[in-house]
């Protein structure tokens, strides 16, 4: 019996030595595997220069539509006006404090209001207001069924200066 736990001992032993031996060099074996399978990855000149056409090809479209986009929007003077039928400017309708009550019929009323109305709606500043020559403007305000203004948008015409 003696003899038996003797071998497992010496056996338990050879194995904790090969355990240890490798547990110190598993990075050694791990890196040389790495490099063993990166140059068998390396592309080639011909992959090379396919990835970098592609890459330039990228930079050279994305920077183009940057370009495009950017002399669009210089060639706007302002988004928020449309152009009528009437040779009129007006701006989009802008929505106000009942705008979002439902209504079934609304009617379009045009209307004088003063100058200073523009101002909630950004579309002026109140320092431009002093300086502006006419006190009003012309509105187009959209009234539902019950009496409410839903929104409201300003024009102007054809013949009157730019605000």
């Amino acid at each position: 019996m003696d003899e038996q736990r003797n071998r497992l001992i010496g056996a338990l032993r050879d194995i904790a030595r090969e355990d240890a031996a490798a547990s110190l060099q598993p990075g050694a074996a791990l890196l040389a595997e790495f490099r063993a399978g990166y140059r068998a990855r390396r592309l080639s000149g011909v992959a090379r220069a396919i990835g970098l056409a592609i890459a330039a090809t990228l930079v050279v479209l994305i920077g183009t539509s940057l370009w495009l986009a950017a002399r669009r929007l210089a060639n706007i003077s302002d988004p928020r006006l449309t152009s009528t039928p009437l040779g009129e400017v007006t701006t989009a309708f802008l929505q106000l404090p009942y705008g979002a009550v439902p209504y079934t019929t609304a009617q379009i009323v045009r209307l004088d209001v003063p100058r200073a109305s523009m101002i909630p709606f950004g579309l002026i500043t109140a320092d431009a207001a002093p300086y502006i020559e006419t006190q009003t403007v012309v509105a187009e305000v959209l009234v539902g069924e019950d009496g409410l203004a839903r929104a409201v948008r300003f024009v102007r015409p054809a013949q009157a200066p730019a605000p």
